[in-house]
């Protein structure tokens, strides 16, 4: 583990697990850390939309993530005032517990290192990227990878104070079991919590997960638990679902980081690292869904430090982010 390596990528979610697989495939070692063993929890609405399923068929795990989802052709969407819109497709449903564990495993198998260990700092050399563990051990690397979600504590010290660093928006969700059975995804844009949304995902044999999110600042963002309380007994489906209720867990919640808007916090000086995924905002602020940009943006920084090496070139963050 002392060996400099070509890349290090910190985070194994979506992001940092499809960036690992492809520079892996290219023949550079990579090693990724996640401060977490897998498989684990991650709160999450659970659904993969067009975006995430062409990127699993284009990284060679889509069989694998297909045996173990549940799969939906149609998403209903309900405007604020009841309005109804049915929009077709392939759509996935998978814990994401199951689904993380699977891309990670896939990566580890293509020659990827995983190890479940809190990295506390990273600094830059002048040719190598350094990570720091909770537990004072050091690794090197050519390059490196961010790739922690709505977790930038890594890169706090080299953002400005005046720049705000909160995420956009709070989801909560949880997981109902039912005798109830439809195999239908439903989105409701609930009036309480404009511009907010709930919704009901359903995960086969009878297992939901429900939920909400709001971005700050909205009404309703400081009462979630009410909110979805009150969606649950007020959309027609959501009542069907509770009224054959045969067990639940417990709500809980994750903050969001969407619409690219803190981009710009990663345009520094480096020339060693760069940062993807929820960490530079790739959620969709209109539905909250953010895996298949996350993986896209890891596929893309892949090429990118590829590209970077066949011309013996410094990483540029500055035109990776424009």
């Amino acid at each position: 583990m002392n060996k400099r390596w070509d890349v290090i990528i910190i985070g194994a979610g979506p992001a940092g697990s499809i960036s690992a697989c492809k520079l892996s495939e290219a023949g550079l070692s990579v090693l990724i850390f996640d401060k977490k063993d897998f498989p684990r929890e991650k709160v999450c609405g659970d659904g993969l939309l067009s975006d995430s399923i062409k990127c699993l068929k284009r990284c060679g795990v889509y069989d694998e993530v297909e045996k173990n989802a549940n799969y939906i052709d149609e998403t209903f969407f309900y405007s604020s005032f009841g309005t109804k819109v049915v929009i077709p497709g392939e759509y996935f449903t998978i814990k994401r517990e199951i689904f993380d564990n699977i891309l990670l495993r896939h990566a580890t198998g293509k020659g990827v290192k995983f190890l479940p260990k809190k990295i506390s700092r990273v600094e830059e050399g002048n040719d190598c990227f350094v990570c720091h563990s909770a537990e004072g051990e050091s690794f090197t690397s050519n390059f490196g990878i961010i790739a922690t979600g709505t977790d930038i504590n890594l890169l706090k010290p080299s953002v400005s104070d005046k720049i705000n660093c909160k995420p956009e928006a709070v989801g909560v969700r949880k997981y109902i079991q039912s005798d109830y059975i439809t195999d239908k995804m439903f989105v409701s844009y609930e009036r309480s919590i404009i511009t907010g949304y709930a919704w009901i995902f359903p995960l086969g044999s009878g297992l939901y997960n429900t939920g909400c999110c709001a971005f700050y600042g909205k009404k309703g963002v400081n009462n979630l638990k009410k909110v979805h309380d009150e969606f649950l007994k007020g959309f027609t489906e959501a009542g069907k679902i509770v009224a054959a209720k045969t067990g639940e867990t417990k709500l809980k919640g994750a903050v969001l980081r969407c619409g690219l808007k803190t981009g710009h916090l990663l345009n520094n000086k480096s020339s060693r690292y760069i940062c993807i995924g929820e960490t530079i905002g790739t959620t969709y602020p209109f539905t909250g869904e953010g895996i298949g940009k996350a993986m896209e943006s890891g596929e893309f920084a892949a090429e990118y430090i590829l590209e970077r090496i066949r011309s013996d070139l410094p990483l540029v963050p500055a035109e990776y982010y424009s």
